[in-house]
């Protein structure tokens, strides 16, 4: 059983996960990189970006953790579950500072695996919030930052409210801070 607690608002909440025993072995030859022949087609990272938000092995738990944070956190409505979900993976999911400093690794995780590890740099954290959210029934786009080596999630928002010109809000995953900041 994995345990996570998460500030939410004024609240400290506390979750607890069954995951899978062989999510590590599930994941082992998983896809990591992305491959092509001839020219490099320009949506390669919208398809790179997928190859780890449509695996089947992931459902499951993203299902489980969607179902334990309407338990916990009562949401009234999708807008508060989403808040809900970002305050999960922003607080409940540590930043992982030794993966951080120590790059060489370079590998994203899959969600499961984020939340089997109960931490992530910024790309794992993107992705299991991308996950979260698409199946909530968000739109969302990765912000990426390859000078800054930084990555972070977009929410799809009302005409106006975006950053970057984008119909997309920021949500900065390694750490609380507000969508939109």
């Amino acid at each position: 059983m994995h345990q996570y607690k998460f500030q939410a608002g004024e609240e400290q909440l506390s979750i607890s996960l069954d995951l899978p025993a062989n999510l590590t072995a599930q994941f082992a030859s998983a896809p990591r990189s992305f491959t092509y022949s001839g020219s490099l087609p320009k949506d390669w990272k919208t398809t790179y970006f997928q190859m780890f938000l449509r695996n089947s092995a992931d459902l499951p738990q993203v299902e489980r953790l969607i179902a334990t944070l309407k338990q916990v956190g009562s949401p009234r409505d999708d807008e508060a579950l989403a808040k809900l979900a970002i305050a999960f993976v922003q607080s409940g999911i540590a930043y992982d500072y030794q993966t951080a400093y120590n790059l060489t690794s370079g590998k994203i995780l899959y969600p499961s695996e984020t939340l089997q590890r109960g931490k992530g740099v910024c790309a794992d954290k993107t992705i299991l919030l991308a996950a979260l959210l698409l199946r909530i029934g968000f739109s969302v786009a990765v912000f990426t930052w390859e000078r800054a080596n930084h990555m972070a999630l977009g929410i799809k928002v009302p005409q106006g409210f975006g950053n970057f010109g984008f119909g997309y809000a920021m949500v900065e995953t390694t750490g609380l801070t507000t969508i939109g900041q």
